[in-house]
């Protein structure tokens, strides 16, 4: 008789401190994290040389395969577009505008760039290339389709870092440029559709 009354007090302890870890760790049912959608983050690649095209406003762009980083296939093509071109020293520093048109739909950004000479070459690239992303503000200028929703919340980032080879480049229409570029896409909510 004493084994079932101290028995069942344990078998009630034991399932209520498995309810709790349950809790603790996964969340209450219907308020999980886990439950909502994820806001994406999305890697791509920029790899390939592509011609200069003039477009309205004077910006030179650069339309080049884009590849998921994860299976390195190609999942759509971006068109990078740089202006404003300054020059400080050997350094360029340029706004480069980048529309990513992937099979859900397109995302566009705009981002501070620097292009700073390497000072030993590495492989076929003359210079490194980046843009940070910003702290204060958002820079996603538009979506459509399943990245409307994510680019109208504001608060999304793109950041870019990687290599560019401008022996070929006069900042010319017609002029070309090889890129390995890496982006990283920080998306606030989630992809719809």
């Amino acid at each position: 008789m004493t084994r079932k009354t101290i028995a069942l007090p344990f078998s009630i302890t034991l399932v209520a401190a498995l309810i709790a870890t349950v809790f603790i760790v996964f969340g209450a049912p219907g308020h999980s994290e886990a439950a909502q959608p994820a806001s994406p983050q999305i890697a791509v690649a920029l790899v390939g040389t592509a011609v200069a095209v003039a477009e309205d406003g004077g910006a030179l762009c650069f339309t080049i395969p884009m590849r998921d980083l994860r299976t390195n296939k190609v999942i759509g093509e971006a068109t990078d577009c740089l202006s404003l071109v300054g020059f400080d020293g050997d350094a360029v520093k340029l706004d480069a505008t980048t529309r990513f048109d992937f099979p859900q739909g397109q995302l566009v950004s705009r981002g501070l760039t620097t292009v700073q000479p390497l000072l030993h070459g590495q492989a076929n690239f003359t210079n490194s290339t980046g843009a940070p992303a910003p702290t204060d503000f958002s820079n996603i200028l538009s979506g459509t389709k399943a990245f409307k929703k994510a680019a109208d919340a504001g608060t999304g980032t793109v950041r870019l870092s990687g290599l560019v080879n401008l022996t070929d480049f006069g900042f010319e229409e017609g002029d070309s440029i090889t890129f390995d570029c890496l982006f990283i896409i920080d998306l606030d909510a989630p992809l719809t559709g």
